[in-house]
C-alpha cells in the first residue's frame, strides 16, 4: 500500500460495503486473512477517513471483484455532463447511479453506482433497463464521490412499487445490522432516519421534508393507519418479506409540532430454543435460573433500560421451562415472539384488558406459568406478586436501571416486604454491550451516510 500523500491518490470508490461483506469477497483469495485484518485495523485507526473497499481494491485489484460478480470492470471511466443526459440517464442519476460514456460500437451504455453492487436496474428503469449495462468502475474525477443514503430521493421515483421495494430494502439492511428500534422523523422542511444500535441512537441519513413524508406515507399505509385519526397517536404492525425471509416490527406514530415521528420496534424470532448462555449470560446464571424456574414457583424478573433485551431473555427462559405438560399464558403489548405450547394475549387498555386484568383472568385458567410482558404500574405489580405467592411461576420484565431501582419501585407501589421476600425468586439486571460484531457503527456506514451527498 502506498503511504503518505500517495495513499489517497486513487479516486474514491463510489460504493460503500461492510467489512464483513468485504471479508467474504476477498478472503482468503485474493487477499489473505492476516492482510485483511491489518488493513481493517489501519482503516479504523485512521478514523475511517478513506474507503476500506478502495484500500482492499488497491491490494487485490478491481478485476477480481468484477469477475466474482459476473460484470465488466472499468479501471477508468468518463462521466458525461448531467446536461447531456437523456430521460433514462436523468432517472438513473436521481436514483443514485452514475451514467458513463459508452465506447465505440457498444450496444449498451454503462452505468455504475447505486444502492448496492450489481443492482437490478429494472427496479428503476423497467423495460428501458435493457439499454444499460451495470459495470464496476471508478469515476474519472477524484473529487467525484457519491453514496445512496437510506431511501435517498424516494419522492423522485415515479413508480410506487419501486419506492416500496427501496424502503423494504432499507428496513432489511437495518435489521441485518442489528437495529432494535428504527426512527423516522419529519419536520416542515427536513427529516432524518435514526436507529438504536448497541444501545445508542445513531443518525444514519438526513432527508428533505418531501422525502421523509414519502417514506412515512408508505409506512403508515403498511400499518393500515387511519387517515381520519392522523392527529392522534396510533399503534400498529408491519410484516414484510424479501427473498423468502421476513421481519416483523411494531409501529408507533405521533403527530409532532410541525411534523411527525414513527418508531419501529424490531421483533427478532428466536432460532430454536436458545439458552440464556447462548444469549451471552454466564453459564452459572443460566443453570441457576433454569433449576429454580423449573421447580420453584415465584416471580422471575428481568430488568434493564429500553432495548436491552429483557423480553428476549425472558422468552429464552420461558422456552426452556415450558412443555406440553405445563400451561403457559402470556399477556404482552403486543405479542413479540411466538412461544411453543403457549396461549398468548395482547393488551387492550381501551377495552379494559390491562396487564392486571389479564393476570386476574389467567388465574382462573388453571395456569402453571405466566408471562407478563411489562410491569408498568401498582395494580400489575400487586397482581403479579399475588400470582407468584399462590404457587405459580411468573416471568416478567420491568424497566429499571438496575436491581436496586427495581426494588425501590416495588416499595413505591406498596408491595409489602413480606410479599417481596416470599414471591421474588430471582431478578436479572442486564444491559447490551458492544460485541465488536456486525452491529458496529463502521459497518452500518456501509449502507447509510450521515450526510446526503449529491453527484
Amino acid at each position: 500500500m502506498n503511504e503518505g500523500k500517495d495513499r489517497f491518490s486513487y479516486p474514491l470508490f463510489p460504493y460503500e460495503v461492510s467489512p464483513g461483506e468485504l471479508r467474504d469477497w476477498f478472503v482468503p483469495e485474493p487477499v489473505g486473512g492476516e492482510e485483511f485484518e491489518e488493513e481493517l485495523r489501519r482503516w479504523r485507526s485512521d478514523g475511517e477517513e478513506d474507503s476500506l473497499l478502495r484500500r482492499i481494491l488497491a491490494r487485490a485489484g478491481g478485476s477480481a471483484l468484477a469477475a466474482s460478480l459476473g460484470v465488466r470492470y472499468l479501471s477508468h471511466a468518463t462521466t458525461p455532463e448531467p446536461a447531456a443526459d437523456d430521460a433514462s440517464a436523468a432517472q438513473l442519476r436521481r436514483a443514485g447511479f452514475l451514467p458513463l460514456e459508452s465506447g465505440r460500437g457498444a450496444s449498451r451504455r454503462p452505468v455504475t453506482g447505486g444502492p448496492c453492487l450489481a443492482p437490478a436496474l429494472a427496479d428503476v428503469l423497467g423495460k428501458k433497463a435493457s439499454s444499460w449495462e451495470w459495470v464496476l468502475a471508478f469515476p474519472d474525477k477524484p473529487e467525484t464521490k457519491f453514496s445512496l443514503p437510506a431511501g435517498r430521493e424516494l419522492s423522485n421515483i415515479a413508480d410506487e412499487n419501486v419506492r416500496r421495494r427501496r424502503l423494504r430494502d432499507i428496513l432489511f439492511a437495518l435489521v441485518r445490522h442489528g437495529a432494535t428500534d428504527i426512527h423516522v422523523e419529519r419536520e416542515e422542511t427536513a427529516g432524518c432516519l435514526r436507529a438504536h444500535l448497541e444501545g445508542r441512537m445513531r443518525t444514519l441519513a438526513r432527508w428533505d421534508g418531501v422525502e421523509a413524508a414519502t417514506c412515512l406515507r408508505i409506512l403508515k399505509k403498511w400499518c393500515r393507519f387511519s387517515t381520519a385519526a392522523n392527529s392522534l397517536p396510533q399503534d400498529g404492525r408491519i410484516a414484510i418479506e424479501k427473498d423468502g425471509s421476513g421481519i416483523q416490527m411494531r409501529a408507533s406514530h405521533l403527530q409532532t409540532h410541525g411534523g411527525e415521528s414513527m418508531v419501529l420496534r424490531v421483533h427478532r424470532p428466536l432460532a430454536g430454543k436458545p439458552s440464556l448462555a447462548e444469549l451471552g449470560f454466564p453459564r452459572e446464571t443460566d443453570a441457576k435460573l433454569l433449576s429454580r424456574a423449573r421447580y420453584e414457583p415465584g416471580l422471575y424478573l428481568f430488568t434493564g433500560p429500553t432495548g436491552s433485551g429483557k423480553t428476549t431473555s425472558a422468552c429464552a427462559l420461558l422456552a426452556a421451562i415450558s412443555t406440553e405438560g405445563r400451561k403457559l399464558l402470556t399477556i404482552e403489548d403486543p405479542v413479540e415472539r411466538e412461544l411453543p405450547c403457549a396461549v398468548q394475549c395482547e393488551v387492550d387498555e381501551r377495552g379494559g384488558w390491562t396487564f392486571a386484568a389479564a393476570i386476574r383472568a389467567f388465574l382462573r385458567q388453571d395456569p402453571d406459568i405466566l408471562f407478563v410482558g411489562e410491569i408498568r404500574d401498582k395494580a400489575t405489580a400487586q397482581a403479579a406478586f399475588r400470582a407468584a405467592i399462590t404457587g405459580h411461576t411468573v416471568v416478567a420484565t420491568l424497566h429499571a436501571t438496575n436491581s436496586r431501582a427495581a426494588l425501590e419501585r416495588f416499595r413505591a407501589w406498596e408491595i409489602p416486604a413480606g410479599m417481596l421476600a416470599e414471591g421474588l425468586r430471582a431478578m436479572v439486571s442486564q444491559r447490551l454491550v458492544c460485541s465488536g460484531g456486525v452491529t458496529r457503527l463502521e459497518e452500518m456506514r456501509c449502507r447509510f451516510s450521515e450526510e446526503i451527498r449529491t453527484v
